[in-house]
């Protein structure tokens, strides 16, 4: 394969791993993060405002992966 297909091969691996961990991280941070049983942060707005680490972590996750994207598109694509 040339290098542009297989930079694009790597920029869409690391595109369904970054949606697989995501997916997971943004269900638990907004239905099981609460303190309280059974408030979500749809029902309760101290979850929304009080931060935890979960949401912290797929922040700085998502963050990284803007980063790796635009990196595979403007430099490698």
């Amino acid at each position: 394969m040339n290098k542009k297909t297989v930079a694009e091969y790597h920029s869409r691996t690391v595109s369904d791993i970054h949606a697989s961990i995501a997916l997971i991280m943004a269900y638990y941070s907004a239905f099981m993060v609460c303190e309280k049983p059974n408030e979500t942060i749809l029902s309760d707005d101290m979850c929304t405002l009080t931060p935890h680490k979960v949401p912290m972590y797929l922040i700085a996750m998502s963050t990284g992966y803007c980063i790796a994207d635009l990196y595979f598109c403007v430099i490698e694509i």
